[in-house]
């Protein structure tokens, strides 16, 4: 319960931000509490050409996705924004995640604008080595400018949340 007095926000990575992925330099430097879960479904889908992973805001659908929580100062959450390109492509929201015999309410990022199309993915649990093998990195992704993988999944036009 420090992290509260410390005022500092907790957040549940589950994509390529946890240990041993490739962005995990965005969380490094955060406080690891445990590993936790959503405490209600949502949908954990890989879209875009380099498959990265999303969390779609439709609860009671999929899974109870498995992920990693951790607390971090307001200057680690600001840099875990940007990584994760917030506000323009993932939207940050409070969700409750059980961790350790308790339920936190953390930050996760979403896809909230997402298409249609998505909810027809696979949808997993956790985001494993397997689904990370196929995953394009961003050093690793073609350096032309007329591609935005973004449009790949998301609908500008829309929220679902």
């Amino acid at each position: 319960k420090q992290w509260y007095q410390r005022r500092v926000a907790i957040t549940a990575g589950y994509g390529t931000v946890k240990q041993g992925f490739p962005n995990y330099h965005f969380l490094q430097n955060a406080t690891f509490v445990g590993a936790g879960c959503l405490a209600d479904q949502y949908p954990l889908v890989i879209g875009s050409r380099y498959n990265v992973p999303y969390i779609l805001p439709v609860k009671n659908k999929g899974y109870n996705v498995k992920g990693e929580v951790y607390s971090a100062t307001d200057q680690q959450l600001e840099n875990l924004d940007i990584g994760e390109g917030y506000p323009d492509y993932y939207n940050r929201i409070k969700l409750p995640v059980n961790i350790n015999d308790q339920t936190l309410e953390c930050f996760v990022y979403v896809l909230d604008r997402f298409k249609d199309e998505l909810l027809t993915h696979t949808m997993y649990t956790e985001y494993t080595e397997i689904e990370c093998s196929v995953y394009v990195k961003p050093a690793d992704r073609a350096d032309d400018l007329k591609v935005n993988y973004r449009e790949d999944v998301v609908d500008y036009l829309k929220s679902h949340i």
